[in-house]
């Protein structure tokens, strides 16, 4: 009895001292799935996490109001970077209830020096009660990041110019004239989702190559099909772009070459998260859930993940947890690509393969596509900017 007993407490002994090793994995509430954390991770919004947990589940006006703006507070006080307190003060909005609080985040995303905030922020300069602090976050953010006024938020900066007085609208004034009279206004990103519908999207007919191998009667045939399918596996829910889970991807009705694209996405808790952006129709920047690990996924999110000869991992892991909102910005040109995550450079000028055949180069003009992988996946503010190749 004693030796059982002494086997048995040697046995908890030895469990415990393993927990130290383990601490990389901890339980997503509501979800079986583990949440790989990085060794190395930022642990600065773990507050957050906690509160954004607490408010979702449920709570009264005044109690949500409370923990928004501790949240608020901790996100402006944590280590990360501008692209992703813009991405949990957009969060937050939508868990504050008082004006005040509204219009606190908003002067906090002026703080961002974040492209995304510049355009968040612009549309609120034509709400009557936040139109001003709109503007002056839209000035903030151009007046620290010049490059950020091009021909898509020239006119919202002229509106925040219209409505701000005195020394700010003044320096904003100067620095409109001096980008447009020097010809520094480049060409803007334009919106690929208007958040009402599929307008600008269409179904997935195979791919590049079996595609130049159907006839145009053929081809026409297979994308109604396709287009009427799509149509049931991606849905318009609250301005949100989201595959149902079920169907394939959903493809750019134009073709582009050279480009650079904005795009925010959020995996769902649920069964092997997994999704993608196909470029010029070719598979793909890596969408993972770091938590599968059985799969290779803690290397992170935005990876040429396809590829064989070229690296095909990303640099470092920048994803935030599963149920939260990411942003990528992926810069293609010719067959380099170029990605961030959340702000962080992931992938630096990598040739990416062409799949359909590793021994052709990858098209240089073709559809950009949302991957449909099995799992329920959202999209929004999907931005591009067409880049003019050189002769």
């Amino acid at each position: 009895m004693r030796k059982r007993n002494f086997y048995f407490v040697w046995a908890i002994f030895f469990a415990f001292s393993l927990a130290p090793l383990q601490a990389g994995a901890i339980s997503q509430p509501g979800t079986n799935n583990l949440q790989v954390n990085h060794p190395t991770c930022d642990r600065s919004l773990d507050g957050v996490y906690r509160l954004l947990d607490e408010m979702r589940a449920g709570m009264d006006a005044k109690a949500q109001d409370r923990a928004a703006a501790q949240a608020v507070k901790l996100v402006v006080a944590s280590s990360k970077n501008g692209e992703v307190k813009t991405l949990y003060l957009r969060e937050l909005m939508q868990f504050s209830k008082s004006k005040s609080q509204q219009k606190t985040i908003l002067k906090e995303l002026g703080k961002t020096r974040s492209y995304k905030a510049l355009l968040y922020a612009s549309s609120f300069l034509n709400h009557p009660e936040f139109k001003k602090t709109a503007a002056q976050t839209v000035s903030q953010v151009v007046l620290s990041r010049p490059d950020f006024l091009d021909e898509g938020t020239k006119p919202a900066v002229e509106k925040a110019c219209a409505l701000l007085s005195g020394s700010k609208a003044k320096t904003l004034r100067q620095l409109i004239d001096k980008q447009t009279r020097q010809n520094q206004v480049k060409s803007g990103f334009v919106s690929l989702f208007n958040g009402k519908d599929l307008t600008g999207w269409k179904g997935l007919v195979a791919n590049p190559i079996k595609r130049l191998q159907m006839s145009s009667e053929e081809l026409a045939a297979a994308q109604v099909k396709a287009d009427e399918q799509a149509k049931k596996s991606w849905v318009v829910e609250d301005g949100v772009l989201v595959f149902t889970g079920k169907g394939d991807n959903l493809c750019t009705v134009r073709q582009y070459g050279d480009f650079e694209m904005l795009v925010d996405w959020k995996l769902h808790h649920g069964k092997e998260p997994d999704a993608g952006i196909y470029l010029r129709g070719t598979p793909q920047v890596q969408i993972w859930d770091t938590a599968r690990v059985h799969v290779g996924a803690q290397v992170g999110s935005g990876g040429l993940y396809n590829n064989k000869v070229y690296e095909s991992k990303p640099s470092k892991v920048a994803d935030e947890r599963v149920g939260e909102w990411n942003t990528f910005r992926i810069k293609m040109i010719g067959d380099r690509v170029t990605v961030w995550l959340n702000g962080e450079l992931v992938v630096n000028n990598v040739v990416m393969e062409n799949y359909w055949d590793r021994k052709q180069p990858i098209p240089s003009i073709e559809q950009i596509e949302l991957q449909a992988h099995g799992s329920k996946v959202s999209y929004r503010d999907i931005y591009i900017r067409e880049i003019p190749r050189k002769p």
